[in-house]
């Protein structure tokens, strides 16, 4: 995952967590409930981010630890999401996007796209065809 409870905390407070997954009223964080959330959160960002890079990203940039964050915590609501909440959520789903099109770089491993190297590359059919699969042609 690419936050911890841990920093959840640090970002949330803890009185907010327990708010948020504590169903049964012992005062104490489900942690059960709040790393499913930050699991969901973390493989909606490897989707956003797998066609740029290699998932899991390593190390975790801020920017994402932060995301995840985030997007957990909006998942937490499970209704009358706060204004502040989906501005949050809102903002990190941007973020994603604006990776997803290149305009935002991660600090992680990238991954060689087809043509990286200045070969050509045409792909038609299902079938990829490079300058060194066309030689003699």
């Amino acid at each position: 995952m690419y936050a911890t409870i841990g920093d959840m905390e640090t970002r949330f407070g803890q009185q907010e967590l327990v708010e948020l997954t504590d169903t049964d009223l012992t005062g104490a964080v489900v942690e059960a409930v709040v790393e499913t959330a930050l699991g969901d959160a973390t493989e909606l960002i490897n989707g956003y981010v797998a066609a740029r890079y290699r998932v899991p990203l390593s190390p975790v940039p801020d920017m994402v630890r932060r995301w995840c964050c985030d997007i957990a915590r909006f998942y937490l609501h499970k209704a009358g999401v706060p204004d502040v909440v989906k501005a949050g959520h809102e903002s990190a789903l941007q973020g994603l996007r604006d990776v997803a099109r290149g305009v935002v770089q991660l600090q992680a491993t990238g991954v060689e796209t087809p043509g990286a190297s200045g070969e050509t590359v045409l792909t038609v059919g299902g079938r990829v065809f490079t300058d060194g699969s066309m030689r003699g042609f």
